[in-house]
């Protein structure tokens, strides 16, 4: 996908391991080594209620988003089935979705596939399920959100590697 910050691959890669690893377009470290401003937003499947009733509370879905247009740039997610999962944000990043346009995406209750929508959601602050106290957001290279309000559960830490450690298992 050709965007204004260069090429973005929007190809899968799933690793079949338990829980599955799997990944589209740019990671964290990919973005802050082409010094592309970017956010992240994460949902913790401790907060899904199909993820309750599955018993597999042990994973994240995780959004790379550019801050000023909120287009997605990444996808990363770590749990069961995550392999099923990563085609929406293929496609979201393919298309040039948006995290409104996913957010307002109805997804149906409860199903694994509404981690991404909540991911989503959480870059406003508007998670149903999970909340996110209100705090000035981190991003990389400065860059400042326009207004007076922050939005909330944008997180973004200059220490984070490649991959990102989560839930002691695995690694997205």
């Amino acid at each position: 996908l050709a965007t204004g910050i260069g090429l973005i691959a929007a190809i899968p890669a799933v690793v079949f391991t338990d829980p599955e690893i799997a990944w589209a377009g740019l990671t964290e470290f990919e973005a802050k080594s082409r010094g592309i401003d970017f956010a992240v937003s994460r949902f913790p499947w401790g907060a899904s209620g199909r993820a309750a009733t599955l018993g597999r509370s042990d994973g994240l879905t995780k959004l790379v988003v550019d801050p000023r247009s909120e287009r997605i740039l990444g996808v990363g997610i770590a749990g069961v089935g995550a392999g099923e999962l990563i085609a929406e944000g293929v496609l979201a990043i393919e298309m040039g979705t948006n995290a409104t346009d996913i957010g307002l995406s109805i997804h149906p209750h409860p199903t694994l596939s509404e981690t991404i929508m909540e991911a989503a959601e959480g870059l406003h602050g508007t998670a149903t399920s999970y909340f996110q106290p209100r705090r000035k957001p981190k991003l990389s290279e400065g860059y400042q959100p326009a207004g007076s309000g922050s939005p909330a559960g944008i997180d973004q830490d200059d220490t984070v590697p490649d991959k990102t450690m989560i839930c002691g298992k695995c690694l997205i």
